[in-house]
């Protein structure tokens, strides 16, 4: 196998590893379970200058339902509630405090993933199987446009060089296959989970999502 279909070859994964990349990614927006990945997209503006969340503020996972931001300048509280809820309007926000006090300096916010109700079950159904489908698309196009190069490319090679890189070619397209159907399949199964959740905790309202600790007013920073 030569240098050049080699290189095609490795060209062809890095394309389809960057796909799947992206649907998880745009899975992770589609939330369900609290996921880190979920807050790449927001954007702080502060003194009108833009920032990543992580340059502003620490986030943890307090259960797998939840995240936890914490303002590292507490003055930026009100910024990173706006830029977070313009990523994320559907999050459920609450204002706490880390040792229960009225301390503003010792408050975060605390985030809690919506519930999967029967419509957002459908809805995220939906959209994970078309953002499934679409990318299924991409990369069958792209297996396509590079077996074509390869086999062009092997024609004038022995048989044995050309069998080989059809194998090479197909065992890529097959690990990235895989790859994009697992991501679909967590994604399902997580919908499906939370819908479990919320079912379970309509029928026992007494269920608070261990949400413990002091709440703020939002008037308290406005």
């Amino acid at each position: 196998m030569n240098t050049y279909i080699l290189q095609q070859i490795n060209e062809f994964q890095s394309k389809g590893s960057a796909y799947s990349a992206l649907l998880g990614l745009r899975y992770s927006n589609l939330c369900v379970k609290s996921d880190y990945a979920s807050l790449l997209p927001v954007n702080v503006y502060i003194d009108g200058m833009e920032a990543n969340l992580e340059e502003v503020a620490n986030v943890n996972q307090p259960t797998e339902y939840q995240l936890g931001v914490f303002p590292k300048t507490p003055d930026n509280m009100n910024d990173i509630i706006d830029g977070i809820y313009e990523a994320h309007p559907e999050f459920k926000m609450e204002i706490k405090s880390i040792d229960g006090s009225q301390d503003k300096d010792k408050a975060y916010v605390l985030y809690t993933m919506p519930e999967v109700d029967k419509d957002r079950r459908k809805m995220l159904s939906d959209a994970v199987e078309a953002l499934y489908e679409e990318c299924k698309g991409k990369l069958e196009f792209i297996y396509g446009e590079y077996k074509a190069k390869l086999i062009t490319e092997a024609l004038n090679a022995k048989k044995e060089d050309l069998d080989e890189t059809q194998k090479a070619l197909d065992e890529a397209n097959e690990t990235l296959k895989k790859q994009i159907k697992g991501l679909f399949e967590r994604k399902q199964q997580d919908i499906e989970e939370g819908y479990r959740r919320y079912l379970r905790q309509n029928e026992d309202l007494d269920d608070d999502g261990g949400n413990d600790g002091h709440s703020f007013r939002i008037s308290d920073y406005q």
